[in-house]
């Protein structure tokens, strides 16, 4: 038998398994911040790892679930980070899901719950993998190192973990990093992301009047909903330009061949037009629009907040709220990009709105022609179909701080994930097929690897 054909049926005679241990994590309604959850989730997951790696640590970040951290020595000095996290989102709006959010339900041959895809899927994938995999190790050592980091802060910035980093430099340094995983196209193809954008998260706020105030006295009363919705338009134009003076500033060139990997990439996201309204932003071809999610910088509204939108009662409002999020690309400094922010504000005429940065990231650029690059192209090939390339990760995370600190560029693979799974949104889903073929993925990722190591 093959060995293509070996790992095809191991997957068919364990699949219900696989899926069984991937909706068990996916049970634990482990939100950012909510400790009895996450704290659970690490023990569950510490308790695969112990059965693995030959040493396993647990390490407190105060206000959240602990850090979980892995080893297992390798027979040559070339080191794997695998990268992780069990927070997920809060589930938003409960009448949105078509099951409950942490019941793990199978929907249409789909699980459905929060985090399924981002980024338990990950997890227990991986863990499927690597165990299997285990089995063809001289003497039960892999052919390199592999170090396992999952954190539970991811989804509110990574709070404390470039400090874990730079303590922990030394047994953390690796030569690349499996990041957590992208997604597939609507055809099924495998998409897989190098680097990572950087972020700087932005919450505006202004007060105009000691407490709301009848309607009646819209005349003379200044709204803080009116006077923040036009301090927010004035930071972008109808195209996405951002409009902020120096924005643009200090972006680092792509190479031809960086663009060329890319080229293969479309706009995602014809399906999700309103009435005969499309999805995109006006005024791009579809070129343009594949290149400016590829490598253009962004500014995105994700909430706004002014009076009741329940009741749309009558009123002047005296408070309005927002979050602006910043997605940055190399080698844009998301701390300089408040500060650009801020300036602009004053400059036209919104001196009075209040800005606060409540989280940044740098973005890190990472190269295709590395040998996890090419391990995770090749797999991705014989197990999904031909991968489509990203130079460079349409999210932001943490990935700067692996670069900087461990020196590991980053490869985002292609995971259980597709655009209509929802993440972040209500009703997330992972189709079970994609989670199987997300199983075979990592296996095969981790045995090409092994493979560009001894060649």
């Amino acid at each position: 038998m093959t060995p293509e054909a070996n790992l095809d049926q191991w997957v068919a005679d364990n699949s219900q398994t696989l899926v069984d241990e991937w909706r068990d994590c996916c049970r634990f309604p482990s939100v950012s911040g909510a400790m009895e959850a996450s704290t659970a989730t690490a023990e569950w997951i510490r308790a695969r790892l112990d059965d693995l790696f030959d040493t396993v640590f647990a390490i407190d970040n105060p206000g959240y679930g602990p850090t979980l951290i892995a080893t297992i020595a390798g027979r040559s000095p070339r080191r794997l980070l695998i990268y992780s996290h069990y927070d997920v989102q809060p589930v938003g709006d409960l009448g949105a899901w078509p099951a409950p959010p942490f019941a793990a339900e199978i929907v249409d041959g789909a699980v459905v719950a929060r985090g399924c895809c981002d980024d338990k899927a990950d997890i227990t994938a991986r863990l499927q993998a690597l165990r299997h995999w285990r089995e063809t190790w001289n003497d039960g050592t892999p052919p390199y190192t592999i170090i396992w980091l999952c954190e539970g802060a991811e989804e509110v910035g990574s709070p404390g973990l470039d400090e874990l980093l730079t303590r922990h430099q030394r047994n953390l340094s690796a030569d690349w990093c499996l990041w957590e995983s992208f997604i597939r196209s609507d055809d099924g193809r495998p998409e897989i992301a190098f680097g990572c954008r950087g972020i700087a998260l932005l919450e505006v706020e202004l007060r105009t009047l000691a407490h709301d105030q009848h309607a009646a006295f819209a005349p003379i009363f200044r709204s803080a909903a009116v006077e923040l919705a036009h301090a927010i338009s004035s930071l972008a134009d109808t195209r996405g330009n951002v409009l902020v003076a120096g924005f643009y500033d200090n972006l680092l060139p792509f190479t031809d061949d960086e663009r060329e990997a890319g080229g293969t990439v479309t706009p995602p996201g014809g399906d999700q037009g309103v009435d005969e309204i499309g999805p995109h932003l006006p005024g791009w071809s579809k070129k343009e629009l594949a290149e400016r999610l590829l490598y253009a910088p962004t500014l995105n509204v994700s909430a706004l907040s002014a009076g009741d939108i329940q009741t749309g009662t009558g009123i002047v409002t005296s408070v309005a709220r927002a979050h602006i999020d910043l997605h940055l690309v190399p080698d844009q400094d998301p701390q300089l990009i408040g500060d650009l922010v801020r300036a602009h504000l004053d400059q036209h005429g919104f001196g009075n709105v209040k800005l606060t940065v409540k989280a940044t990231r740098r973005p890190a650029k990472s190269p295709i022609d590395t040998p996890l690059g090419r391990a995770a192209i090749t797999a991705a090939g014989e197990t999904m179909g031909r991968p489509i390339i990203y130079p460079l990760l349409p999210g932001a995370g943490p990935a700067r701080s692996i670069l900087d600190t461990l020196g590991a560029s980053t490869v985002s693979p292609a995971g259980t994930t597709r655009l209509a799974s929802g993440i972040h949104a209500a009703g997330e889903h992972g189709a079970i097929s994609d989670y199987l073929d997300h199983v075979r993925f990592a296996y095969r990722t981790f045995e090409r690897l092994a493979e560009e190591i001894e060649a």
